[in-house]
């Protein structure tokens, strides 16, 4: 378990940070980042230690990264650990689907001889090119057109016919030039005239093949490659009520989406660990508190129970909120959680809206003050290797 206490980083670097398109996603709200990159010189390392042989710790915080597997080639990984980087989490499945295992293999091989653990990062219920929700239960509903039968009566009906008409005229050497094109005509017949009758019926059932394909993916991540952890993210309802994609609106409601979110994790868990019994295991969580099971189907406790570590993204700007609520959101989730460990997820730009990257001493009183408030840790979204996207990267 991860060891609460306060800390304070002595140096940031911002090493340019915009945001590419990638099939990923951190938070439902989040759309277009930069991203500050922070370099605590303080030697601060760690949460609890996967049993992989190469990396090993036992220090009280952990310090982590979200990264996008289009940024693993270019990191730099001495640089990371000079600055107290202790974990990363590397984006392996994304929001459409697309997996990312030959870059996941590469951030081992680049972050694990300087001790940094690495996280296979995975996008849950998001899926396909639309990146549409995929319902955690696996219930599906959807209207299909039934053919019912053909009516046949006598009468006139319109029938197509192609004539040639001579079209772009033009005068050329004082002659007319034009060109023949096949034009459709229509004229009135008598006939039988067919008209085919449907009805519309909707579909309701339950699908466990999502489920099934993600966690037989998961394990062969675990199984295969030298992870430390496992880090679920969009795990969860997209809660968007209006698309009835909210927690509450699934059949049996609250309960059921509960339900069918803490058991898919729970088999996460069962499947990763019978192959590896000490990887780490962590989930990305909304900060919405008392009502997130409601909108997500996300119960802290329950999850909590499972999981080594919840990462709620306490996204600030996102929510329109300040640093203080960045301290009172991390207490109140330790405190519904049932006092589980807790790494706070933070937002390093100002909002969706402007992503132009904080100043360093907010970032540094937003870390301070979630691990003030009982954090095990943060993790900061996200590192970024590349400065091509910007023309304003201020060093520090």
């Amino acid at each position: 378990m991860l060891v609460t206490c306060f800390f304070i980083i002595t140096v940031i670097a911002i090493l340019g940070c915009a945001y590419a398109e990638e099939d990923v996603s951190t938070c439902s709200t989040v759309t277009n980042t930069e991203t500050n990159f922070i370099a605590p010189d303080s030697g601060i390392s760690g949460c609890s230690t996967a049993d992989t042989g190469t990396v090993s710790s036992s220090s009280t915080h952990s310090v982590g990264y979200w990264i996008w597997a289009s940024d693993v080639h270019d990191a730099n990984a001495e640089l990371l650990n000079s600055k107290g980087i202790t974990d990363v989490y590397v984006l392996t499945r994304g929001v459409k689907g697309k997996t990312y295992n030959a870059e996941l293999q590469e951030a081992i091989t680049k972050f694990h001889p300087y001790g940094i653990r690495v996280h296979s990062w995975i996008v849950c219920f998001k899926d396909g090119s639309n990146e549409h929700f995929v319902n955690p239960s696996g219930y599906y509903s959807y209207t299909k057109k039934v053919y019912v039968k053909t009516i046949k009566t006598w009468g006139k009906k319109k029938k197509a016919y192609r004539v040639w008409k001579r079209v772009k005229w033009k005068k050329v050497n004082g002659k007319w030039r034009y060109k023949w094109k096949k034009v459709i005509r229509y004229k009135w017949k008598k006939g039988w005239i067919y008209t085919p009758v449907y009805r519309y019926e909707t579909v309701k059932g339950y699908s466990s093949t999502h489920n099934t394909n993600l966690i037989n993916y998961i394990k062969s991540v675990a199984t295969n490659y030298d992870v430390d952890g496992i880090h679920l993210d969009y795990v969860r309802y997209s809660g968007v009520a209006s698309k009835n994609h909210a927690a509450w609106q699934e059949p049996g409601g609250v309960t059921a989406a509960v339900n069918a979110v803490t058991g898919f994790v729970q088999k996460v868990n069962d499947n990763i660990k019978s192959v590896k019994p000490n990887i780490i295991l962590s989930a990305a969580v909304m900060p919405d508190g008392e009502v997130n099971a409601k909108y997500y189907g996300q119960d802290y406790a329950k999850l909590g129970s499972i999981v080594d570590y919840l990462v709620p993204m306490i996204y600030k700007g996102n929510y329109k909120q300040d640093t203080e609520w960045i301290g009172t959101t991390t207490a109140k989730i330790i405190e519904l959680s049932g006092n589980r460990t807790v790494v706070a997820g933070l937002q390093t730009y100002y909002s969706d809206s402007n992503v132009q990257g904080i100043p360093r001493d907010e970032l540094i009183t937003d870390i301070n003050t979630a691990i003030g408030n009982g954090a095990s840790g943060v993790v900061l979204f996200r590192y970024e290797a590349h400065t091509t996207h910007t023309s304003d990267i201020t060093l520090y």
